[in-house]
């Protein structure tokens, strides 16, 4: 939730010369859109694309191992439009210090580098 794509980086990427970046404009506005109806943000946040950052290089990311377990709980979306249906309750992945007696751990990142964004664009516009 720290990084955010606005209208000025997609203006970027419909703008360049790669027909990656060219064709991935067009469905980032209509999230764009979505995420502007439907919280009253000029931007949106790129989720998967940080665990493939990570996977590519771990490096400035500030991450933790974690104890972690899948619990089953209210759901905690209000706006059903986000996930086109409503459902009173959904799995959720926990992680924290909080579970110590949990088997599972996984690395959970709190934080991404500095450049991550501007990376981010530039690859994509290669």
């Amino acid at each position: 939730s720290k990084i955010w794509l606005n209208g000025r980086d997609l203006d970027r990427l419909a703008a360049s010369s790669s027909a990656t970046a060219r064709a991935l404009a067009s469905p980032a506005r209509a999230w764009l859109a979505l995420w502007t109806r439907l919280f009253g943000v000029d931007g949106f946040n790129p989720f998967d694309t940080l665990a493939v950052a990570y996977a590519i290089s771990s490096n400035g990311f500030d991450c933790a191992r974690l104890p972690a377990r899948i619990d089953t709980l209210p759901d905690d979306v209000t706006e059903p439009g986000v996930q086109g249906v409503q459902v009173d309750r959904k799995p959720y992945l926990l992680a924290s210090q909080d579970l110590a007696g949990s088997v599972a751990r996984v690395t959970y990142c709190s934080t991404a580098p500095a450049n991550f964004k501007q990376d981010l664009l530039d690859r994509l516009m290669r």
